[in-house]
C-alpha cells in the first residue's frame, strides 16, 4: 500500500521533460541512436540487487518500449527466492528486430546467507562469467566453472552497474545485504565502473505516484527514499533512478516509459564515462591505439 503519509510538494525536486508519447518518442530516438564512442560495438549493463527488487521485470520493461508491447521474456513473480537463478545477457531489439547497442545483464537476486557474494562480482565485473551461467546458492564462482572466459575484453566486461532495489522495502534491508551492496559498489568504483541506483515500486511508496505516475517528482516521500537509498550505498542522490516496473498494465503507459527511458539514458552516459576513463588511461598511446584497444572483438 502507497505511504498515506506523502505529501505533495509544491515544486519538483527534479527535472522532467515531459510525460506524454511525444517525450516516449523522443527518449526512445535517443536510445535507439546510441553508439558507444572509441568503436566499441555495445555497452554492457549489470543488474544486481535484494530478491524481488524487479530486476528482471526492468529488463521486460525496456523490452516492451521498444517492441510497442507488454513483453515478459525474463521470469518475474513473488518468490522469498530469486527467481532468476542463472547470469543471463539481454539484447534489445528495435521493432524491426535491429539489436540496439547496448546489453542488460541480469544476476540471482542478494540473499542472506546464501547465494551471489561481492567476490563473485569480480569475475562479473570483468566479463569472465558466460551467458547461461547457472549460479548455485552455496558454491562460489571460481575460474574452474564451465565456460569461464579466462581472458575477457571490453567486450566482455562490464561498462555500468545498476543496484535495483524495492522502494517499499528499503528500511528492512538486513544488515548482511546492506554489506554486501556497499562491497559491490566499492568493488565496482575500484575498477572505475560507473555506479547506480534504480528505485522500483515507487508507486508503493507513494500515493501521489500511485494516483499519477507523472507526479512522481512531487512526492516527499519518494524524495524522502532517495536520500535513504543514496545514504546507503554512499553514492549522490542524482545517481538514484525513480522506476515503475509493469505488473498489472496490459497496455503501455507513458508515463511508466519514460521513468524507464531516462534510467536506460543515464546507464549509457555512465558506460560513456567508463569508455572515457579507459582511454584517458591509455592516453601515453596514440589515439588509434587507444580505439583498437577499445573495440569489442
Amino acid at each position: 500500500m502507497a505511504d498515506a503519509a506523502d505529501s505533495e510538494l509544491p515544486n519538483a525536486w527534479r527535472k522532467c521533460h515531459g510525460w506524454d508519447g511525444e517525450s516516449v518518442k523522443a527518449l526512445a530516438n535517443r536510445v535507439l541512436q546510441y553508439e558507444p564512442p572509441y568503436g566499441v560495438k555495445r555497452a554492457r549493463i549489470l543488474l544486481t540487487g535484494t530478491v524481488g527488487s524487479g530486476k528482471s521485470s526492468f529488463f521486460n520493461g525496456v523490452k516492451s518500449v521498444f517492441r510497442n508491447r507488454i513483453a515478459t521474456q525474463a521470469m518475474t513473480g513473488a518468490s522469498a527466492r530469486s527467481l532468476t537463478t542463472k547470469f543471463r545477457t539481454y539484447e534489445i531489439r528495435a521493432t524491426d528486430g535491429t539489436p540496439l547497442k547496448f546489453q542488460l545483464c541480469d544476476t540471482p537476486g542478494l540473499e542472506d546467507g546464501q547465494g551471489l557474494e561481492p567476490v563473485d562480482f569480480q569475475f562479473l565485473l570483468d566479463g569472465n562469467v558466460p551467458d547461461g551461467f547457472q549460479c548455485h546458492p552455496n558454491t562460489r564462482i571460481t575460474t574452474n566453472i564451465p565456460g569461464f572466459v579466462k581472458t575477457p575484453n571490453i567486450s566482455n566486461s562490464i561498462h555500468c552497474l545498476a543496484f535495483v532495489i524495492d522502494a517499499a522495502t528499503v528500511s528492512v534491508i538486513s544488515e548482511t545485504i546492506k554489506k554486501k551492496l556497499v562491497d559491490i559498489k566499492d568493488l565496482a568504483l575500484s575498477k572505475n565502473i560507473p555506479c547506480l541506483i534504480l528505485l522500483t515500486k515507487v508507486d508503493k511508496v507513494s500515493q501521489i505516484a500511485d494516483v499519477d505516475l507523472s507526479k512522481v517528482y512531487l512526492s516527499k516521500a519518494l524524495q524522502d527514499k532517495v536520500k535513504q537509498v543514496a545514504d546507503l550505498l554512499g553514492l549522490p542522490e542524482s545517481q538514484v533512478l525513480l522506476v515503475k516496473n509493469y505488473c498489472k498494465e496490459v497496455e503501455l503507459d507513458a508515463s511508466v516509459d519514460v521513468l524507464t527511458l531516462t534510467a536506460i539514458q543515464r546507464m549509457l552516459g555512465c558506460a560513456d564515462d567508463y569508455f572515457d576513463e579507459l582511454a584517458s588511461q591509455q592516453c601515453s598511446d596514440n589515439f588509434e591505439n587507444v580505439q583498437l584497444g577499445l573495440q569489442a572483438i
